[in-house]
């Protein structure tokens, strides 16, 4: 990754985890990472919208923090960062959960984020 990039591959190629047999799918087979809408819809069954509701989803996020494009780890036990499919340009769409609210935004991709992997 560069300064002036912030996606972590180049050539950059949006097709990596885009379903099921995806080329580079992180997920065993049967499982594929959410798209950004399936995430909001997650959101929207917890009962508080934030770290405590993330946790005590069906898919218990925890809140494990992130490395940046930089290399850098931070905000373990505070921050919780979940990539999707989805994407926009050099960014990609993730969810993002602290202790006060919970929300869907777009990060550079040259970011390290949990991912959580759902059945098809």
């Amino acid at each position: 990754t560069g300064s002036t990039n912030y996606d972590w591959r180049s050539p950059k190629n949006d097709l990596l985890w885009q379903g099921n047999n995806s080329i580079n799918n992180p997920c065993p087979t049967g499982f594929r990472i959410p798209t950004i809408e399936e995430w909001e819809e997650e959101i929207n069954t917890w009962e508080e919208n934030n770290a405590s509701g993330a946790i005590l989803s069906v898919l218990k996020l925890p809140l494990a923090g992130k490395r940046d494009w930089g290399g850098f780890v931070s905000n373990e036990g505070t921050h919780g960062f979940y990539w999707s499919s989805s994407f926009d340009g050099n960014s990609s769409f993730s969810l993002f959960t602290i202790n006060t609210h919970s929300q869907t935004n777009l990060y550079y991709r040259a970011n390290g984020y949990s991912v959580r992997c759902i059945k098809e």
